[in-house]
Parts: C-alpha cells; sequence; structure tokens
C-alpha cells in the first residue's frame, strides 16, 4: 500500500516485488524462446497465430480468465502482471501468457528467418497498443491478437513467399 511506503521496508518490499516480476517476465520470455524451437516452418506458426488468438478471444471475454476476473482469484496475481498507469486505479495488466507469445513470435522469426528486428519491434508495440486501446476503453482487451496479427504483417510478404515456395 502507498502509506506503507514511507518506511525502510515498504521499499525493500517494494523492491523485491520489481524483482519478482522482471524474473517472471524472464522466465515466460525463456518459455517463448523454447518452444519457438519447435516451429519448423511457416504453416506451424500461421496454425499457432490462429490458434493463440481465438484461445486469447475466448479466454479474456467467455473462458478461464474471464471466471478468474469475476472471482477476484488470488491465482490471478501469479497469472498477471500488473502495472501502474495514471488515471487509472487499477493500472493495465498482461498476462504471462501474453509474454511467453511475444517471445515465441520474435524466436519464430529468428529461426525462420523473418525479419527478426522489426518483428520484435512490431509485437512489442502491438503489446503497447492494446494496454493503450484497453485503458482508453476502460476494459480488459487480450493482448494476444494484437500481438499475433503484428507478427504477420511484419513478415506477411516473406510469409507468403514461404507458403508460395512449397506448393
Amino acid at each position: 500500500r502507498p502509506e506503507h511506503l514511507g518506511d525502510g521496508a515498504g521499499f525493500l518490499i517494494l523492491l523485491a516485488l520489481c524483482v519478482a516480476d522482471l524474473a517472471r517476465i524472464l522466465a515466460a520470455a525463456c518459455v517463448g524462446v523454447s518452444l519457438a524451437r519447435y516451429i519448423t516452418s511457416v504453416g506451424t506458426v500461421l496454425i499457432v497465430v490462429v490458434a493463440a488468438i481465438a484461445s486469447d478471444i475466448f479466454s479474456v471475454f467467455a473462458g478461464p480468465t474471464e471466471a478468474l476476473v469475476r472471482a477476484d482469484s488470488p491465482l490471478l496475481d501469479f497469472l498477471l502482471l500488473v502495472f501502474p498507469t495514471f488515471g487509472s486505479p487499477l493500472g493495465f495488466g498482461l498476462g504471462l501468457s501474453d509474454f511467453i507469445f511475444l517471445a515465441l513470435f520474435a524466436a519464430a522469426g529468428r529461426f525462420l528467418d523473418l525479419r527478426y528486428v522489426a518483428t520484435l519491434l512490431g509485437v512489442c508495440a502491438a503489446a503497447f497498443l492494446a494496454v493503450t486501446a484497453g485503458l482508453l476503453l476502460a476494459r480488459p482487451l487480450p493482448a494476444l491478437p494484437f500481438i499475433a496479427l503484428a507478427f504477420v504483417l511484419v513478415n506477411a510478404d516473406l510469409i507468403v513467399a514461404s507458403l508460395a515456395r512449397r506448393r
């Protein structure tokens, strides 16, 4: 709580929470890069894109994530990383799955000889856009569709060319 940050112990707790969040982001990124090693073709990554978009939309609007939010489950403290924002008492949250797929798409771009730097910048910008849209609409939005579509848009011509070569 903000009123407890005035003493030394509050600062140490805040620092520990920041380190814990960074560790969870790093762990999620490691999982994403590890999973990306199993994506060996552009066709496979497109299947992952479609499955990720569908599952995240379902989860946030009618599935498990929506049920956890409605029940105010303590499990959300583990699954979501909540970042404070100005003008919003609750801040915004990104799920660990968003970080996993962000790393997965960036690494898949590298492993499949797509535009790695552009992919990394595009998926990060898409995550920021998803958070901004959620804050402006004052409702939780799934970030994964933004991230997945950014991956496809950044690499669209290379994806089409790769699929054309396979025929």
